[in-house]
């Protein structure tokens, strides 16, 4: 019997039983754009769909049946087949759930509007109320070596730990991958300081793992380094900027001419789709009066993610003194709002809100104020 037709039988049958439980990769790209998607089916048969890392639908057996044949690209009468095998239904039925989950999967997967708005028969979930057997994403500290020394950083000054080598990492990202975390953020210290950064980066991708940095972008202003850094699978960016001024952000991160190569470095990744980016300040005494400036410059240079937070109180930020009052932030959130609103940017408000003494963030977290509360 020739090789194609019994690789044909063998495709069939394994369409026709429910796949294994773990992570299940797919990747659509184009020079412009990369789209993610990650399909985690439990042991139980309920199934995780993730979109980019950021979306999650939560699904039944059926649906997480029906989501794999749809991304597996099951010739629809194959997947009628294995509908009816598994379920006993009718053709007609069988055909018609299909049909009806396909379309609702590329609403979904290719949204030209709000998904939950284009598809009003979905249920949504209060937030924490679905219990995940494995987090969406893990983030790894690879060093705590700086090339700044930030008076506010939430790391202990001096830390000196031990890095891990380059290929016990690699355990570490295998272990995720087995364990069904599809996302994986390189963090520090500063990341950039590794050399081995661009190796485990590629690693992880070769897994089907979403990649993510978080910098200050020092090291990002050698436009051939990002360059690596995208050949190898990185997939977004968040670079840390205190200010428009360069004496504001020198003095924050606690080295001249700081600002000149974290700029230059944020300009270079806003040149290299399909990369994500996004800018994260921490708002100070240092620098607060001076948000609407920083948030006019970042919108200038087409920086189209903004995030905030306030100071973390550990390592050396638990003592600096420079944190912002809940009364103090109030302000700055509407700022923030009306800013990233008027340029058409998303805005992510990473500060712990007390809704009590800070007017409720989450009335403004509709789709159209693209507003995150993390």
């Amino acid at each position: 019997m020739p090789n194609s037709i019994i690789a044909g039988i063998k495709s069939i049958f394994r369409r026709d039983s429910f796949p294994s439980p773990g992570l299940h990769h797919y990747l659509t790209q184009t020079p412009e754009s990369k789209n993610r998607i990650h399909l985690r089916l439990d042991p139980d048969g309920h199934g995780t769909l993730m979109i980019n890392a950021n979306r999650v639908v939560h699904l039944n057996p059926t649906a997480a049946f029906m989501t794999y044949l749809h991304l597996e690209k099951t010739p629809a009468d194959e997947a009628q087949r294995a509908i009816i095998k598994r379920y006993h239904v009718t053709p007609e039925q069988a055909q018609a759930d299909f049909e009806r989950v396909t379309n609702n999967l590329d609403v979904l997967l290719f949204p030209d509007k709000c998904p939950i708005c284009s598809l009003p028969q979905l249920e949504i979930e209060a937030p924490f109320s679905m219990h995940p057997t494995a987090p969406y994403r893990m983030d790894l500290a690879i060093t705590y070596r700086c090339n700044n020394n930030c008076l506010h950083c939430y790391n202990i000054q001096g830390r000196n730990c031990p890095e891990i080598t380059t290929e016990k990492w690699k355990k570490v990202i295998d272990k995720l991958w087995d364990l069904s975390i599809p996302h994986i953020v390189f963090t520090g210290g500063e990341p950039t300081l590794r050399d081995d950064l661009p190796e485990l980066i590629a690693y992880a991708e070769a897994k089907g793992q979403i990649t993510g940095l978080n910098t200050n972008a020092r090291r990002l202003s050698d436009s051939k380094y990002v360059q690596n850094l995208i050949a190898a699978g990185l997939d977004h960016v968040q670079i840390t900027v205190e200010s428009h001024s360069p004496q504001i952000h020198d003095e924050m991160v606690n080295r001249q001419g700081a600002w000149e190569q974290t700029i230059a470095g944020v300009k270079n990744v806003l040149a290299s789709p399909p990369l994500y980016v996004m800018t994260n300040t921490t708002m100070l005494q240092n620098n607060y009066e001076t948000l609407p400036e920083t948030l006019d410059f970042l919108a200038e240079i087409g920086v189209p993610t903004i995030g905030l937070n306030a100071l973390i109180y550990s390592g050396r930020g638990k003592d600096v003194g420079s944190g912002l009052t809940e009364k103090e932030l109030k302000p700055l959130l509407t700022i923030a709002k009306e800013k990233t609103q008027a340029a058409d940017q998303r805005l992510i408000w990473y500060t712990p809100t007390q809704y009590c003494h800070l007017s409720n963030p989450m009335e403004a977290s509709s789709p159209a104020n693209r507003i995150t509360i993390n």
